[in-house]
């Protein structure tokens, strides 16, 4: 699970794994004949879909029994909100199958449910880290990151793909949630000494200087990263 959420993308880079299809909108009858389950969707489809047409995409996933065509499903829903009952997703994020787990955890992570916050905090206590702080992008609660951190102090040692799970994780929730600056800031200075990800370590120093909560020693020592943007924060925050 790590190494698939480090190589996580975002929303916006959902068009690099569906197919365009710039002609005319279809309905969903059309769409489910024509799929290929290997490419999903296409963006053009997910984008213009229908009310009426993305209820029926999610009872069919609710009984969809081939893996690849409930990832296809699933990806449908990790730019559109699911319209059903969730819970059904559940069984999927906590399943045998890693990369429709992650899917099923991207498509819960956009709504705003007390169930869904209840599975978060299940998966922490199981040690699922990464996930649990996805389903918390909807459902945060102050006080939230602080359980996080415990979590992670309380777990196994980090790898680097765990850091950077965790990491992307965060990040991902801090853009996704109003978390206020004091409580953001030692979850970042932890990322900062541990995520091995340059480009990611970037992110947390430019959120530190947004909260003008960079330490000094932190702003020196970028001057010396090997990411050339983080150089340059260092360069104009020193001058």
């Amino acid at each position: 699970m790590d190494l698939l959420i480090s190589l996580d993308v975002d929303t916006a880079s959902v068009a690099r794994t569906f197919v365009e299809q710039p002609n005319d909108a279809i309905d969903y009858a059309a769409a489910k004949v024509g799929l290929d389950p290997k490419k999903g969707f296409s963006l053009f489809w997910i984008k213009s879909a229908s009310a009426d047409d993305l209820f029926a995409a999610a009872s069919d996933l609710v009984l969809e029994t081939d893996a690849m065509k409930i990832r296809a499903y699933l990806r449908i829903f990790t730019a559109r909100d699911f319209p059903l009952n969730p819970e059904p997703l559940f069984a999927i994020v906590k399943g045998a199958n890693s990369r429709n787990a992650w899917q099923a955890t991207r498509a819960l992570g956009r709504l705003h449910r007390h169930r869904i916050r209840g599975l978060a905090f299940e998966l922490l206590d199981g040690l699922d880290i990464p996930s649990a702080i996805r389903l918390l992008c909807s459902n945060y609660q102050p006080g939230d990151l602080m359980i996080i951190e415990r979590a992670i102090h309380e777990a196994d040692p980090l790898d680097d793909n765990g850091w950077h799970s965790v990491g992307l994780a965060v990040l991902a929730l801090i853009d996704a949630a109003t978390i206020p600056p004091i409580e953001s800031r030692d979850m970042l200075l932890s990322l900062y000494e541990n995520i091995p990800c340059s480009l990611c370590r970037e992110e947390v120093v430019r959120k530190l200087l947004e909260y003008d909560r960079v330490p000094r020693w932190m702003l020196k020592e970028c001057a010396f990263d090997a990411e050339p943007r983080t150089a340059e924060i260092s360069k104009r925050s020193s001058r």
